[in-house]
């Protein structure tokens, strides 16, 4: 199956041993902010296949009778293994996908964000897990895993964005005590936009479209250089903290 396009995704680990977790997982991701129902039913979608994959891979886990998602995660050889953190992890996953799809209740974002965030940590330390058992990976395929996950930090923070009030109270310090300009009030509102439904923001982000609409030179054509040093250096705790 051809993987979706989009952008640079938190589920690249997946793609080598789990290519159809990898794809469901990533539209998953993909569709949190743009349809919640659709987003939490992919991430549902990846847990089956991971699922299925665990049972057909690792022989000390015993087939229950029914074979669907619920019966296959209650099934005590599968809840020893995976141990109690992650069975919890995926009966919300489970149980949020089932609300997606066998209900009309309205789906919340909060719901898809917990889903795939949820379905981060199932499919990571299963995965992990199943690599070493199996004998399939080694300590330095996990590493790079680890690497191409770029933190659990910082993925948690991109899906869930940061608090709207904690992002103005940041760059509130900043403008505390002067006289900005309109431009500069404008600038700083669409950072506080960009933190609160990212969470984290590259520097580099502050020289592209929307920033540069308000003056070409990015933030150098509205601030001095010293201001401009210390919005970077607000940005970059900001990541720092995100990350710890």
């Amino acid at each position: 199956m051809p993987q979706p396009e989009g952008p640079p995704t938190h589920f690249a680990f997946l793609a080598a041993e789990w290519p159809e977790v990898n794809d469901a997982a990533r539209r998953a991701e993909r569709l949190v902010y743009a349809d919640a129902r659709a987003s939490s039913f992919y991430a549902r979608r990846a847990l089956e296949l991971a699922v299925d994959w665990m049972y057909r891979n690792d022989p000390a886990l015993t087939l229950p009778y029914q074979d669907h998602l619920s019966a296959l995660i209650h099934e005590p050889t599968f809840r020893n293994a995976v141990g109690a953190a992650v069975f919890n992890k995926a009966k919300i996953i489970k149980d949020l996908g089932n609300q997606a799809v066998h209900t009309t209740k309205p789906v919340r974002q909060f719901d898809a964000l917990t889903a795939v965030r949820e379905l981060f940590h199932v499919t990571f330390a299963e995965l992990e897990r199943m690599l070493v058992d199996a004998g399939v990976g080694t300590s330095a395929d996990i590493v790079r895993a680890k690497q191409e996950a770029s933190g659990l930090g910082l993925f948690i923070r991109s899906l869930v964005g940061m608090d709207r009030e904690a992002a103005k109270q940041a760059f509130g310090v900043f403008l505390t005590g002067r006289a900005p300009s309109a431009n500069q009030i404008e600038f700083v509102n669409l950072i506080v936009d960009h933190l609160t439904e990212h969470g984290v923001m590259d520097p580099a982000r502050l020289y592209e479209s929307p920033f540069t609409d308000i003056n070409p030179r990015g933030p150098e054509g509205v601030f001095t250089e010293p201001q401009v040093d210390e919005l970077v250096s607000v940005l970059k705790e900001i990541r720092q903290t995100a990350a710890a």
